[in-house]
């Protein structure tokens, strides 16, 4: 947790300057796939599963300098691991780490995860239907040009699938 948490802080506290969030920004692609590694294996003990969201953290404020060529890399390694895992907790996990880096990347991405996510949206599967709306949701939410101009050019596609969820959406979904 300690070198987590230091981690968050350095971040944080230092990017303000330009010459420190370079300098942050290059070791970038030698700490996130270490958290990747960590966060996609199943932890062993309860100690392990309460450090997996200081990962995930760790990781998403990561994302926030990181350059766009090694996210796109770390895109497209979570997504192509995502489709062919059959391990459904590795699987939850590329989801998770491909929903935190949804925002900084470009409008083809994002529409690679969207439409995979939006099959889940109409499904029967309480938990896939969760997980579907929270990455509609972080897409919906993002102030980023890329996520934006999706959002505006697939409205009307996204209006309707809504509705016609809205009658399929199970109740621990409805939130």
């Amino acid at each position: 947790f300690d070198i987590l948490s230091a981690l968050r802080q350095i971040i944080l506290k230092t990017t303000h300057d330009p010459d420190n969030k370079i300098a942050i920004q290059k070791k970038a692609k030698n700490y996130l796939p270490i958290l990747f590694n960590l966060y996609t294996t199943k932890p062993s003990g309860s100690e392990e599963t309460g450090q997996r969201q200081s990962i995930f953290e760790t990781a998403k404020l990561f994302f926030t300098i990181s350059d766009e060529a090694l996210l796109k890399d770390l895109f497209d390694k979570a997504l192509n691991e995502y489709k062919t895992s059959s391990e459904e907790f590795r699987v939850d996990a590329c989801l998770d780490l491909l929903q935190g880096m949804l925002p900084y990347q470009q409008q083809d991405r994002i529409k690679d995860l969207y439409s995979i996510r939006t099959n889940n949206v109409s499904g029967t599967e309480s938990k896939k239907q969760k997980k579907a709306y929270r990455v509609l949701e972080e897409l919906f939410r993002s102030n980023t040009e890329a996520c934006r101009n999706f959002v505006k050019n697939n409205l009307k596609k996204k209006q309707k699938i809504f509705l016609e969820a809205l009658s399929k959406a199970n109740p621990s979904s409805q939130a």
